[in-house]
């Protein structure tokens, strides 16, 4: 008889091996399982992703208008400050707080996410930790706003010139700056939260990104430059945040000139290199949005019933829901009637969300915090019981399916 001993062994040994890799494997597959558990007890096993369904915003299975406010400091300010704001929004009903979650170049308050271009500092991406954090505690989504069209807190001119160009447009076509805004977007919404270990893009909390407050590009009026951008940035954060929305943040000028060049109406007529049909129209773009500033803008105050009625109606033709993001009126003898009048025609429409400017609190040693603009908003002002009544009309929508 041959001595099979050898081959036995050999034999027996690629079993154990394979038996140990099996085995291996479904310890593997039985950790991810496990840490899948984990996350979803951690997020909220009740807990989902807002969505767009139908042409309006929809949570579960019913429809989820919303009302919020704006703040632009929750980020480099102290921690009891922005839970401050947390708070006087969920006591008035908000269920959205949009914020600026991006902060380049010199720091504010030892805080600046991105300090030179293409670096990011954890410190700073820990502060946007605790934002969220602290948002989720109070029942607060989130739209984080991740640039800006303006020169504060490190706009497209700080990217453009950090680039080497004197041309802040230069934002939208140097390879530098397209890297580097690329970059912040592996870097912050690829982020998972240090605090609670969630994920940013596995995290109901953020209702959705926005690539930058108010883009324009004047050098262009065409809004070519512009669309391609939003279209190239908008699919680089929907490929890391698939389950969470994106909005472009225009404040919703049109591209239309007429036909008569005497006094033409600069929001229509392309002069800010934004075409909110075509951005609009974007597969990325999950939902629409303009701003409303009458007197800032040299309109009056009634313009801005035919201006929201208009995006109402031109993004209810795609399918998609429309934000009035931010709208604010200095006079406040007047501010409440004419807030009362816009928010009756979004109340009027299914696919319609609202976000005031701006809601803030006070300092840390009781004091308020600054009225800088002329639009603040805080919880003993006047307006915010309006403001509460308008919330609640809205979430009785939200009983209906």
């Amino acid at each position: 008889m041959p001595d099979n001993s050898a081959h036995q062994r050999g034999s027996t040994s690629r079993n154990d091996s394979r038996l140990l890799r099996l085995g291996a494997l479904a310890l593997l597959l039985f950790g991810i399982s496990m840490a899948a558990v984990f996350l979803i007890q951690r997020i909220g096993a009740n807990e989902l992703f807002v969505r767009v369904e139908d042409g309006r915003f929809a949570l579960g299975d019913r429809p989820f208008p919303f009302v919020g406010a704006n703040n632009y400091y929750l980020l480099y300010e102290p921690p009891e400050m922005t839970e401050d704001v947390f708070r006087a929004a969920a006591a008035a009903n908000l269920t959205v707080m949009r914020f600026w979650g991006f902060l380049n170049g010199p720091p504010v308050n030892g805080v600046s996410i991105q300090p030179t271009l293409g670096s990011f500092d954890e410190g700073s991406l820990e502060r946007l930790d605790r934002v969220i954090v602290l948002a989720r505690r109070h029942g607060i989504r989130l739209v984080i706003c991740l640039a800006n069209n303006w020169e504060h807190f490190g706009g497209r001119e700080w990217y453009a010139a950090a680039a080497g160009s004197k041309d802040p447009d230069d934002f939208y076509r140097l390879d530098a700056c397209r890297s580097a805004y690329r970059a912040m977007l592996k870097t912050v919404v690829g982020r998972t939260n240090t605090i609670n270990e969630i994920p940013y893009a596995a995290d109901p909390t953020i209702l959705g990104w926005e690539l930058m407050n108010e883009p324009s590009c004047p050098s262009d009026p065409t809004g070519e430059t512009l669309t391609n951008w939003i279209a190239e940035m908008g699919a680089a954060l929907k490929a890391l945040a698939p389950h969470q929305l994106l909005a472009a943040g225009g404040e919703g000028f049109f591209n239309s000139p007429s036909p008569q060049t005497e006094n033409p109406d600069w929001t229509r007529d392309g002069s800010q290199g934004a075409d909110w049909d075509r951005i609009a129209s974007l597969p990325c773009v999950d939902y629409t949005t303009c701003h409303l500033y009458p007197e800032h803008w040299g309109k009056p105050n009634d313009w801005g019933e035919a201006w929201i009625r208009d995006h109402l109606l031109k993004a209810s033709t795609l399918g998609k829901p429309m934000v009035l993001q931010e709208y604010g009126i200095r006079d406040r003898s007047s501010r409440n009637a004419i807030y009362e009048t816009w928010w009756a025609i979004l109340e009027a429409s299914p696919t319609s969300g609202s976000l005031v400017w701006i809601l803030t609190g006070n300092r840390p040693d009781g004091t308020p915090y600054p009225d800088f603009d002329g639009f603040d908003l805080k919880p003993a002002d006047s307006t915010m019981p309006f403001l509460k009544e308008h919330a609640r009309r809205m979430s009785q929508r939200s009983r209906s399916r």
